[in-house]
């Protein structure tokens, strides 16, 4: 004998009535109400967290700025660098300076002694890296140049700048002796170019009495005390001093000789007479003096240390 299963028929859930209060109850196989709310209601949680949302454009905005900064910081691929480096510029002139920049976007400004763009003391620089010096160097003759990414300030590279003033250059040194110098005092003219009205003649590196001819024409005045070379430039001196290249003059050992003036002169009876002496061809210039004379009865003459 065989058993089957049971199975009761289900009972059909009782329609409540309209306006009841379990209109919107359902109910199980057994009858009884399953709440589940009002199903077309939202509930004050829901309103709430819409109440909260960021506008939409505003998303959309914030979304985009993080994509571009991102981006951004993607292109930057190594340090900068600019050229030339330790550069010396002389007033009066322009230095121009470049920069590499490996990121995008690469704009860059310009800074001297970081200062965008200089002033009117340290001196200008252009967008496009064209230094110019003032009129007048600076006090502080070593000035940095800045190449910064306006991307990213963090970014930049520097070098050094000096300004000097004009090269004073020199071609010749002609003594007033002829082609060398001998021990003793001396005269010698200068020809070159830039020359200033307060440049100054050195001599194996010590200054000489200068006078200022004109930009391309000097004259000095000095003592050689020894045999040997000596090697004449010209300085400009203040800020931005700088010296310029050298010349050298052979100085000989001369001929010594001695001048007495007057040359001839006669003396009465208890009169005075004053005589010099000058020496040449030698740094020792002391001299012994002594005097000839004839005695009354004309013997012969005496020679005698003058007192």
């Amino acid at each position: 004998m065989t058993t089957l299963p049971c199975r009761l028929p289900l009972r059909p859930p009782a329609r409540p009535a309209a306006g009841s209060e379990g209109s919107h109850l359902l109910r199980d196989r057994d009858g009884h109400p399953i709440h589940r709310g009002p199903p077309l209601a939202a509930s004050s949680t829901s309103r709430e967290r819409a109440e909260r949302r960021l506008p939409g454009w505003l998303v959309t905005g914030m979304l985009a700025w993080l994509l571009s900064a991102g981006s951004l910081r993607a292109q930057v691929s190594g340090p900068m660098d600019l050229w030339p480096r330790s550069a010396s510029v002389e007033l009066g002139s322009s230095q121009q300076f470049g920069a590499y920049v490996p990121i995008t976007p690469n704009t860059i400004v310009w800074l001297v002694n970081d200062l965008p763009g200089g002033n009117d003391t340290l001196g200008r620089i252009s967008a496009s890296g064209m230094y110019v010096p003032p009129a007048v160097a600076p006090t502080n003759n070593l000035l940095t140049i800045t190449a910064r990414s306006t991307a990213y300030p963090s970014s930049f590279a520097s070098t050094s700048l000096r300004v000097t003033r004009k090269y004073p250059w020199l071609w010749s040194v002609s003594p007033a002796t002829g082609g060398s110098l001998v021990i003793g005092a001396y005269r010698v003219s200068l020809n070159g170019s830039n020359f200033a009205p307060d440049s100054r003649v050195t001599a194996n590196g010590v200054d000489l009495v200068t006078t200022h001819v004109s930009s391309t024409q000097l004259t000095a005045v000095g003592t050689a005390t020894a045999v040997g070379t000596l090697n004449f430039a010209v300085r400009q001196p203040g800020p931005g001093a700088v010296t310029g290249n050298t010349v050298g003059v052979p100085v000989a050992a001369g001929v010594v000789a001695v001048a007495v003036a007057p040359s001839n002169a006669t003396v009465v009876t208890g009169a005075n007479r004053t005589f010099t002496a000058t020496v040449t061809g030698t740094t020792n210039t002391a001299v012994r003096s002594l005097v000839s004379f004839v005695k009354p009865d004309k013997s012969a003459n005496k020679t005698a240390p003058c007192e």
